[in-house]
């Protein structure tokens, strides 16, 4: 099952945008997610990041890969969760960039139908994150 997020517009480059979302550090200080109520306990390195969510428990995002500046490819881990890859879509030209996620989850039928809406909804906050932290830092 795969699920998308909103699709946003930053005033940013391609480059500042990715830069936001390929190291895990800005994931807890920049990005702001230890100020996200659903979430509590998050660890960050350069390459992972780890917290308890609630709905989800203790889950963990690892980057696979990156396409400098259009791709980020993190996979979640969690004991619910037998496979999820979350990919960062960056798109954009000078100043103007747009930025989607999308998440392919390999579950059980029932387990999905529990995790989508919760999946969903983080994938949306993370978007929606990298903007106001991106335009911020433009500002």
């Amino acid at each position: 099952m795969q699920i998308k997020s909103k699709e946003i517009d930053i005033q940013a480059t391609p480059e500042q945008v990715f830069r936001q979302i390929a190291d895990c550090n800005h994931l807890k200080q920049g990005i702001g997610l230890a100020n996200v109520p659903q979430m509590s306990d998050l660890e960050c390195s350069d390459t992972e990041c780890s917290f308890q969510m609630t709905g989800v428990g203790r889950t963990a995002l690892r980057i696979r890969e990156t396409t400098f500046p259009s791709e980020v490819v993190y996979d979640v881990k969690n004991e619910n969760i037998k496979s999820v890859t979350v990919v960062f879509h960056i798109e954009g030209n000078g100043a103007q960039t747009r930025l989607s996620s999308t998440a392919d989850m390999d579950l059980p039928f029932f387990m999905s139908q529990m995790l989508k809406p919760v999946l969903q909804n983080f994938i949306n906050i993370l978007v929606e994150s990298v903007k106001t932290t991106t335009e911020r830092q433009n500002a």
